[in-house]
C-alpha cells in the first residue's frame, strides 16, 4: 500500500468527492423566500447519485493505492466517471435551468460549488482512465529499429 501510486487523476477525484460530501449537507444551495436548503434537503433524488459519485470517487483511490494491477481501479474509474457525468449533467440543469421548488428560488453558492465538485470527480475519473497504463513510474517499451535497407 503506497501513496505514491496515486496519479493526477485520483487525487483531483478524491478532492472533489471530499468537497461534495461537505458540500451536500452543509451549504445552502437554494433559497425560497427566508427559508434556505442544503442540497440534502433540496434534492431528495439527485442526493443519492451524489453520495453514490462522491463514496465510488473516494473507492477509486483507495483502490488505487491498495491494489497491485491497475485492473481494478481503471473498472472503476470507468464506473466513477460515468456516475460523475451523469451527476454533473443532472446538478447542471437543476441548478442552471430548473431549480427545485417554485418560480422564486434563487441559487445560492452552495450550488455551484456542488457543481463544480461533481465537474472535478469526472475530470478526476477521466484522467485516471487516461493514465490507465501504470503511472509515472511505468517504463514504455523502446520503439522497434527501422528496417535496414
Amino acid at each position: 500500500m503506497s501513496l505514491s501510486r496515486l496519479r493526477r487523476g485520483e487525487v483531483v477525484a478524491a478532492l472533489g468527492a471530499v468537497a461534495l460530501l461537505v458540500i451536500m449537507p452543509a451549504l445552502n444551495w437554494f433559497c425560497v423566500g427566508p427559508i434556505s436548503h442544503t442540497g440534502w434537503q433540496a434534492l431528495t433524488v439527485l442526493r443519492w447519485l451524489m453520495l453514490a459519485s462522491a463514496l465510488s470517487a473516494l473507492a477509486l483511490a483507495v483502490l488505487t493505492v491498495s491494489q497491485r494491477t491497475p485492473a481494478v481501479p481503471v473498472t472503476v474509474a470507468v464506473i466513477v466517471a460515468a456516475l460523475a457525468a451523469l451527476l454533473t449533467v443532472l446538478l447542471a440543469w437543476r441548478v442552471i435551468l430548473d431549480p427545485p421548488g417554485p418560480d422564486a428560488v434563487s441559487v445560492r453558492v452552495g450550488a455551484w460549488l456542488g457543481l463544480l465538485a461533481s465537474a472535478a470527480i469526472l475530470l478526476g475519473a477521466s484522467w485516471s482512465m487516461r493514465d490507465e497504463g501504470g503511472g509515472p513510474a511505468a517504463v514504455q517499451p523502446p520503439a522497434p529499429a527501422p528496417p535496414a535497407s
